[in-house]
């Protein structure tokens, strides 16, 4: 029945969110610690998250032992996308979000506790949210980003913002590519109805972007590394 999979799509997102929140409030009073609330927020998120939505992940490619500090992408299929991501990374990670999702009721209060950069739609908030994310990345910490910035239908890719590449190759730390093959399939997009079972994943090889190279370019290279993996499941 719809309203049975309704309520176990916000039990799967409610709970990890608010015991998140509250988890990460408290480490942050006691320890002062940025960094040890990012992972407890993430820990959290990351275990109960897959479990309560009823998702196994399965990984393939080079493995999730990523380089630290780096920069992850991810392709943007579902709203599940951040707790896959979660239970990937688990540690010592900052997330970039839409602006619109700081007051949303439900992760607005998780993303602001963990430091999360916000996306603005204005020009002019580049500059600062690229200094925010050098940043996070000289504290020691990753940056996720999704570089379609919204959610795909299915198998489609969408256009690659270059933010994700200029941060790797102005910080010259890796680039890892995580490629989410079916969260679509779970939870569509704009839908309520979540229906658990496998989740495939691929994680690409780290690529370094040096000095010289053009971030345009590697941009649609990235792009197209995402398309050519999602084609050839």
């Amino acid at each position: 029945m719809e309203w049975l999979r309704t309520l176990h799509l916000l039990i799967a997102l409610v709970i990890p969110a608010l015991l998140g929140t509250l988890v990460g409030l408290l480490v942050l009073v006691v320890t002062r610690d940025r960094r040890r609330t990012i992972n407890a927020v993430a820990t959290v998120v990351g275990i109960l998250g897959p479990r309560l939505a009823g998702l196994k992940l399965h990984i393939s490619g080079t493995g999730i032992d990523f380089p630290r500090p780096c920069i992850i992408t991810f392709n943007h299929q579902s709203g599940l996308d951040p707790v896959i991501m979660c239970a990937l990374v688990r540690r010592d990670v900052v997330g970039v979000a839409k602006d619109s999702l700081r007051h949303n009721p439900v992760i607005g209060p998780l993303l602001r506790v963990t430091g999360s950069i916000f996306l603005g739609g204005r020009q002019e908030r580049r500059q600062r949210v690229l200094d925010q994310a050098q940043a996070v990345i000289r504290s020691g910490c990753s940056i996720v980003i999704a570089p379609e910035g919204t959610r795909q239908l299915g198998a489609t890719v969408g256009h690659f913002h270059s933010g994700a590449c200029e941060l790797a190759q102005r910080c010259a730390v890796p680039l890892i590519p995580v490629v989410i093959h079916n969260s679509g399939d779970r939870l569509a997009p704009r839908s309520r109805l979540l229906y658990p079972g496998p989740v495939h994943v691929t994680v690409l090889p780290a690529r370094h972007i040096a000095p010289q190279h053009s971030v345009e370019h590697a941009t649609r290279e990235l792009e197209q590394a995402y398309v050519d993996t999602l084609t050839q499941r």
